[in-house]
């Protein structure tokens, strides 16, 4: 589930391209641009708000679906 969401949260997505530039396996991991630029902009590409993992799922659970009927 948090693999398919990474798009709305600040979790690097190009991670893999990331650690393929570094010299070793053993050195510090490097978070890709892309990264870098969600933490500075605090939005994704098309304009919404990033979220943590637990931030994001603390919203989602004040959403609701409500169908009402009257007689």
């Amino acid at each position: 589930m948090r693999q398919r969401l990474k798009p709305l949260l600040f979790d690097d997505e190009y991670l893999e391209q990331a650690s393929a530039s570094r010299a070793s396996p053993v050195l510090k991991a490097v978070r890709s641009e892309h990264a870098k630029a969600k933490d500075m902009n605090r939005t994704a590409a098309d304009g919404t708000p990033l979220h943590s993992f637990r931030t994001l799922l603390a919203d989602l659970g004040t959403l609701a679906y409500n169908i009402a009927h009257t007689r």
